[in-house]
């Protein structure tokens, strides 16, 4: 079998770390793109990682993290916005939003993806980069 990329593992932790942030969105959206957002990360992945750079896996993490995170708000503020609540929880059967802002990103979701992208980018600086540089240091005497 052809190996479809030059760093098969990478791009297999890549791609089970995308369908873990897969599973976080709604049931419903998960159901109806799930498979083809998984399909077209994997498809992409493989092309950053056998043409591109660092730096152009740094930007492609990004640009990963930050799609979800606006896609994750929108779909949120979307759901929030079909049903009908009270703002302190008064109304019958309806939770409470708890503030005025009803802005779909928390705090700890910002700081819990910024620590995933430092994850991340030290993680593949320690398997993909450093051994590469450790290599070219070496001198045989």
């Amino acid at each position: 079998m052809r190996v479809r990329t030059r760093h098969p593992r990478l791009s297999a932790a890549a791609c089970r770390v995308y369908r873990g942030s897969i599973w976080l969105y709604p049931q419903k959206f998960r159901r109806t793109f799930g498979h083809e957002l998984a399909i077209t990360f994997r498809n992409r992945v493989e092309d950053i990682l056998d043409s591109g750079g660092f730096l152009d896996w740094l930007a492609f993490a990004v640009h990963i993290v930050v799609d979800w995170i606006r896609t994750c708000g929108t779909l949120v503020a979307e759901s929030s916005a079909h049903g009908s609540g009270s703002l302190l929880g008064l109304s019958e059967g309806d939770a409470a939003h708890g503030s005025l802002d009803r802005t779909a990103i928390d705090v700890s979701l910002v700081f819990a993806v910024a620590g995933l992208i430092v994850a991340v980018a030290g993680w593949y600086t320690f398997v993909a980069v450093l051994p590469v540089s450790i290599s070219c240091n070496c001198q045989v005497l």
